[in-house]
């Protein structure tokens, strides 16, 4: 019993640890990206679209 429960609980824990450590870094990068000059709103402005003419 005790060999088939605590691969079991070791993966919920190892799964765990990563989903944690990876939820920070993916705020801090969102956060980075978002204060950063080249946000997706500014490079939108910044393009102008033109029609291809024949």
């Amino acid at each position: 019993m005790a060999a088939k429960v605590i691969p079991i609980l070791v993966g919920m824990a190892s799964g765990g640890l990563t989903f944690a450590s990876l939820k920070v870094m993916s705020n801090r990068l969102y956060d980075k990206l978002a204060e950063s000059k080249f946000n997706n709103r500014q490079i939108f402005n910044n393009f102008k679209i033109t029609k291809k003419t024949k």
